[in-house]
């Protein structure tokens, strides 16, 4: 993205919110789909890569409805300016949350300080889960257009990444084709009677903030939607690399909130490889610098466990 920014423009916008002098101004530079930087050290600045902007609406609508339903920490919206008047993109303001990302901070904790943060992450996600909706779909601003079923809901995703994941050769053929079968084989699975729930759908040691041991915040809703609630539960060696080894602790955190069903493994090897063409796409279109060879690495773990 070519950013047509600098200090001045930063100086205008906090003139124009109130909010005083520019005295530092820093690119957050790990893990994000929208250039971000942090402000006087108190307030997050986002900038849309897109042309509209609606994630930022969809957040910011988000925001509030987990703080308002569940009281976890989640940031404080200051603005969204879609105008392109004081900085020649669309904005989103945000206060920061004190602390310091999960991936970042871990390494320093103790075991004991280990199981907890997963222990808190896992009874986060299962609050965020009791969120509910009457229909499965995304979310465009604070509107939900929900989707005929959820079975339809996932499979034109499947549909649509599996084409491109194809048409730009971004895994081998027959690696593809157990893809295939694995996924006719076990549609079934899609045929199931939930209510749907809030899924964050990145859930992962980089969308949550910790300090002192306590989570303080969890961040990036831009690819949250109404869905079945499993599908934050897949990709866990990918999500949570730093802490593989403390995985019972966040599931033991969850099922203090929400039981999961007996069937759960077989969820997360669907899900997971249905979300691995999607990160394979999304990779290749966005982000070539980044290496996809976990994407198909995991892949292959699961076709291997299912005898695929």
């Amino acid at each position: 993205m070519d950013l047509k920014i600098n200090r001045n423009h930063i100086q205008s916008l906090l003139k124009q919110h109130g909010l005083g002098k520019l005295d530092s101004l820093k690119m957050i530079k790990s893990g994000l789909s929208n250039p971000a930087f942090y402000v006087n050290d108190d307030l997050v600045l986002r900038i849309s890569s897109e042309p509209t902007g609606k994630s930022f609406e969809k957040e910011k609508f988000l925001f509030g409805l987990v703080k308002k339903k569940t009281g976890l920490p989640v940031p404080q919206v200051v603005a969204i300016d879609h105008c392109k008047g004081v900085i020649p993109h669309t904005y989103f303001l945000l206060r920061r949350i004190p602390g310091r990302i999960l991936s970042d901070c871990a390494g320093e904790y103790s075991e004991k300080q280990k199981k907890e943060s997963m222990r808190q992450i896992g009874s986060a996600l299962g609050r965020l889960h009791t969120i509910k909706f009457k229909h499965f779909g995304n979310f465009q601003g604070s509107s939900l257009v929900a989707e005929d079923s959820w079975k339809s809901m996932i499979m034109k995703r499947y549909s649509e990444n599996f084409s491109l994941v194809k048409a730009r050769k971004l895994m081998d053929r027959r690696l593809l084709a157990q893809v295939s079968k694995f996924v006719a084989a076990n549609v079934y699975l899609l045929d199931l009677k939930v209510t749907p729930s809030l899924v964050h759908s990145d859930y992962s040691q980089s969308n949550i903030l910790f300090e002192k041991g306590k989570l303080t915040g969890i961040i990036d809703f831009e690819w949250s939607y109404s869905g079945h609630s499993e599908c934050d539960l897949r990709n866990f060696d990918s999500k949570f690399d730093k802490l593989l080894d403390y995985r019972p602790f966040l599931l033991e955190g969850y099922n203090s909130i929400i039981r999961r069903p007996k069937e759960y493994s077989k969820f997360e090897s669907f899900y997971g490889i249905i979300q691995n063409l999607r990160m394979l796409v999304w990779v290749d279109l966005t982000k070539p610098a980044l290496n996809p060879a976990k994407y198909i690495k995991m892949t292959q773990k699961y076709l291997s466990e299912a005898n695929f």
